[in-house]
């Protein structure tokens, strides 16, 4: 488990055994990014709870083996993206229960169970959800707050 970075954090390509946890942690950016996961293999759960992201999360191309969460925290955009998850496979569920000012990305993604998102998304430049993941045999909910010019775009590819 780690909960103690501070800072904007690379770990791209890095594998994990196990479950990546991060509790009440603030990210920031020097870089345009304030993590980055990209291409990433975590064995178990990638769970950010109740953190301050003020960047982008990375997480293209990254294979989660159980559940994706993101929960109760409040993300601001670095360059155009809140989360970048284009192409992540996620062997479980999607939950995605944030405050976020910027876009969320998903397209070409795949989950293995539920793909839930509530919260409230806003971007005043683009939509704020752009997906087309590819859902498991689970519930998928969707129940944003939007507050922006577009509210987003899916499609259950």
């Amino acid at each position: 488990m780690v909960s103690s970075v501070k800072a904007d954090a690379d770990m791209a390509g890095a594998t994990i055994s196990g479950s990546f946890v991060f509790s009440g942690r603030v990210f920031g950016t020097q870089r345009g990014y304030a993590l980055n996961l990209d291409h990433v293999t975590i064995g178990g759960d990638l769970l950010l709870n109740e953190c301050f992201v003020n960047g982008e999360i990375l997480l293209r191309g990254a294979k989660i083996g159980r559940d994706l969460v993101l929960r109760g925290c409040l993300l601001t955009e670095g360059n155009h993206y809140v989360i970048n998850a284009d192409q992540t496979e996620v062997g479980g569920d999607i939950a995605i229960r944030v405050f976020a000012r910027g876009k969320i990305g998903l397209r070409g993604s795949s989950v293995g169970r539920d793909l839930v998102c509530t919260g409230r998304l806003s971007n005043p430049r683009s939509s704020a959800l752009e997906a087309d993941a590819r859902p498991g045999p689970g519930k998928h909910v969707f129940a944003w707050k939007p507050s922006g010019r577009r509210a987003g775009q899916f499609r259950n590819g």
